[in-house]
């Protein structure tokens, strides 16, 4: 294979098993992405008593941390669900799926405005103080997100590579099954549909197919 990677020849493919990849592939991507964020945050955890703990950049890679975690579960056809732990066994499968609510109900309060918005905001009157009784102004106080402890980081880590493992042998299996798609289509017609690397990622993105979100199959 070339040394550069602008000049390997690739043959377009789509297809159920191209989409698969492509989901798994992404997903790995972003439990990278993830777990580099909260190495990076255990490094200013570690910093905390120091004059150059740096809280606000501690809280970046966090809600980093929990958005590209969270990009892996939804509702597409291949978004990770809790499935993904059932290959584990009882004890693992049980505490990754507590941890995963836990931070689960953590990233909704990042993203949406509570229904208890005095959980959020503490609201007073001001008074004035002297002998002239009278009130002064509104009053008040953003309660303070607590993020994450050092131990907590570490669990939020140990659960990131857990899911990155169970992808990567999803990743694995479509790889397989994407393969022998490709020599299915034969070898001549690889090479004639052939284009380098290079001008393959200038191609345009090919029309997303059609998938009903309810049935999560694809659409007539």
């Amino acid at each position: 294979m070339s040394e550069n990677w602008k000049d390997i020849l690739v043959a377009p493919s789509v297809g159920k098993n191209a989409e698969r990849c492509a989901h798994y592939f992404t997903m790995l991507h972003d439990l990278d992405l993830a777990n580099m964020a909260l190495v990076r945050m255990a490094q200013h955890q570690a910093m905390r008593d120091h004059e150059d703990s740096d809280t606000v950049s501690e809280n970046i890679y966090f809600d980093y941390a929990l958005m590209h975690y969270f990009r892996c579960f939804g509702t597409t056809r291949h978004a990770l669900g809790v499935r993904i732990f059932e290959t584990l066994g009882d004890e693992s499968r049980m505490e990754a799926r507590r941890l995963h609510n836990f931070f689960k109900d953590t990233y909704d309060q990042k993203i949406k405005r509570p229904d208890d918005i005095f959980s959020q905001a503490k609201i007073g009157v001001a008074l004035k103080e002297g002998e002239e009784k009278g009130i002064q102004d509104v009053f008040w106080l953003m309660n303070k997100f607590q993020i994450c402890k050092p131990e907590l980081t570490k669990a939020f880590s140990g659960l990131v590579s857990t899911v990155k493992n169970q992808v990567e042998a999803l990743a694995r299996e479509a790889t397989e099954e994407f393969l022998g798609d490709a020599e299915e289509r034969g070898i001549d017609k690889l090479y004639n549909e052939a284009m380098t690397a290079d001008a393959f990622s200038k191609k345009e993105v090919t029309t997303p197919t059609n998938i009903d979100l309810k049935t999560k199959k694809e659409a007539s």
